[in-house]
């Protein structure tokens, strides 16, 4: 399946994450989809353990995840949400991130989430990190509460950061402008499946050792 009729796409997605109406692109609707996303399709990466590669496009993610009822990391779950949204009408990007680990700006790695305008305000939608978070996060208006966790978006040079509080405040990840975050996330998709200086390669041949 090469190419996904809209209403095909929208009425199996919608099965998937058990909502039973088309809904308009408003934001209550954005945060009903979101949470249900969250709630019925998990983070996973185990696919990694298969020899089989694992294609990004969007008819395999697709069918990976939406008809087999799989899960996906963030590049799976980020492409195919947000081709879920813009089919709904919602006005969306595809953004791309480096994540920090340990207060360090990790410039190897590479974060996909979601950047969505509306009512007149713009909205970092991520379905992904830590398991998906659960609403919609607009953009400098200080501290947000989802799920007993804080958020904060501080504006950091050319781009934005991510921030989040359970016990203490820690910097989650770095949006900035740094190319086609689909021609990136396609490329270090391969780089996790093949290269040994991966850490889901690593985790794969764990898991091949057992």
């Amino acid at each position: 399946m090469k190419h996904i009729p809209n209403d095909y796409f929208i009425y199996h997605f919608f099965n998937r994450i058990k909502i039973e109406t088309r809904l308009k692109p408003d934001l209550l609707n954005l945060r009903k989809i979101i949470a249900a996303h969250v709630q019925h399709i998990p983070f996973e990466y185990n696919w990694h353990s298969l020899s089989k590669s694992k294609n990004i496009d969007l008819a395999s993610l697709f069918n990976n995840i939406i008809l087999q009822k799989l899960g996906g990391y963030c590049y799976e779950t980020g492409i195919l949400f947000n081709h879920l949204l813009q089919t709904i009408g919602f006005n969306t990007q595809l953004i791309s991130g480096q994540i920090y680990r340990k207060e360090i700006l990790d410039h190897n790695s590479l974060h996909l989430a979601i950047l969505v305008q509306l009512e007149h305000q713009h909205w970092l939608v991520d379905v992904s990190w830590n398991g998906g978070i659960a609403a919609p996060i607009v953009l400098n208006t200080g501290i947000q509460v989802i799920n007993n966790m804080y958020y904060r978006i501080k504006q950091v040079g050319h781009g934005i950061e991510l921030w989040e509080k359970k016990e203490n405040w820690k910097k989650n990840y770095y949006v900035v402008a740094l190319g086609d975050p689909l021609k990136m996330a396609t490329q270090k998709h391969l780089f996790h499946q093949f290269d040994n200086r991966s850490e889901f390669y690593k985790k794969k041949i764990l898991l091949y050792s057992k």
